[in-house]
C-alpha cells in the first residue's frame, strides 16, 4: 500500500524512520515481469 509523506508535517521524521524500517517485499510475479520487461528491453531497445 502507498504511504504519503509530507516533510512540513511534525511527525515526518518518525514516520520516515519507520518507513525505511519497514520490510517490503516484492512478490514473485513483479519479479518475474521486471525480469520480461528487462530482456525485452535489451534485445529490441
Amino acid at each position: 500500500m502507498p504511504v504519503r509523506l509530507d516533510s512540513r508535517d511534525p511527525g515526518f521524521a518518525a514516520d520516515f524512520d519507520t518507513l525505511l524500517g519497514s520490510k517490503r517485499e516484492a512478490s514473485e510475479e513483479v519479479g518475474a515481469a521486471v525480469a520480461a520487461i528487462l530482456a525485452d528491453v535489451r534485445e529490441r531497445g
